[in-house]
Parts: C-alpha cells; sequence; structure tokens
C-alpha cells in the first residue's frame, strides 16, 4: 500500500505500511534541511503508523473496553424491545382488523383483502348505513305526524260525549 503525504516542507515519499515491510524514503526542501540542521530525518525502526480507519471495518470484540460492552448489551436490549413492541402492535392491529371484518356484512366481503382495502369497505358500508338511517329518520317522523294528525282525529270527543261529561261532573259535585 503506497500513501504520498506532505507534512510543511518534509515529503514523505512511497510509503509501504509497516506491516508490508515498509521502505521509507524522503527528500526534504532546503528549508527543511536548515530546520533539521542539515540532517536527513531518521524514524526508528521499530515506529508504525497508526492504521487508519476505514468506514465499514468492523472492530474486534475482545478488544472493546468493558464500557463500550455495556453499551452494545444496552442497545441490543433497546432493539429487542423494539422489535416485541412492534410485533404486539401488528398482533393488535390485525386483531381489530379481523374484528373489523367480522362485523361488515358477509355479501360485500369478497374473499381476502388487504387492510387498507377493509378500511376502505367499512367507510363505503358505513356511508350507506348512515344515509339510510337519515331516510327512515325522515320516513317516520313523516309517518308519525300523519298517524298523530289520524289519532287526534278519533281522540276528539263528540258533543255529546262533551255533554255527559258535563252532567256527570254536576252530579258528582252536588252529591258532595
Amino acid at each position: 500500500m503506497y500513501i504520498r503525504f506532505l507534512f510543511q516542507d518534509l515529503i514523505l515519499t512511497d510509503y509501504v505500511h509497516p506491516r508490508d515491510h515498509a521502505v521509507f524514503s524522503f527528500s526534504l526542501s532546503s528549508h527543511g534541511q536548515e530546520m533539521l540542521g542539515g540532517h536527513e530525518p531518521q524514524l526508528h525502526p521499530n515506529y508504525s503508523f497508526p492504521k487508519p480507519f476505514v468506514s465499514g471495518q468492523t472492530t474486534n470484540d475482545s478488544n472493546k473496553a468493558p464500557k463500550d460492552a455495556d453499551v452494545d448489551e444496552e442497545n441490543k436490549k433497546k432493539k429487542t424491545r423494539h422489535i416485541e413492541i412492534e410485533r404486539q402492535r401488528r398482533k393488535e392491529m390485525n386483531t381489530l382488523y379481523a374484528s373489523l371484518r367480522s362485523l361488515l356484512p358477509a355479501q360485500i366481503l369478497k374473499g381476502k383483502r388487504a387492510a387498507s382495502d377493509q378500511l376502505n369497505v367499512a367507510l363505503d358500508y358505513i356511508n350507506h348505513i348512515q344515509r339510510n338511517i337519515k331516510k327512515l329518520e325522515a320516513e317516520r317522523a313523516r309517518l308519525k305526524k300523519k298517524g298523530l294528525d289520524k289519532m287526534w282525529y278519533f281522540l276528539q270527543p263528540s258533543s255529546a260525549v262533551i255533554d255527559q261529561m258535563s252532567y256527570f261532573l254536576q252530579f258528582h259535585s252536588a252529591a258532595y
């Protein structure tokens, strides 16, 4: 692996990573040589550059600190709780869809439907029922009015009945 670095006046060329048996070669500008007293820089033979982090690179779990392990364990618990809560929500939604489906008339249910289709069918059915209720209430009010008019006609006492009641009331009030 060859990498080229530029540090101010120090140019490091042909850098090979230490695990690839690195060979280093340096060249300095005249200003850089003056700063080092005219000497060429040398690296300690056992020196190795830190490994750069590469995105997506996995780390060894055995090298993690105990705190990192605790954080990972907590994240796993959170994820497990989230999965369980989501599973419970889906189960409850399926139960509610089944309940809704059972309330709809069989003739409007045709085969297995998606949840959104069930909701659309239920909304259409509810609107249909509401329109029917309004029609039936109007019909009931009309019949009630018509029926009361007829009933009132039959409940009105005739003049003969009124005379008999007047006589009865006078007779009983005089006796007491």
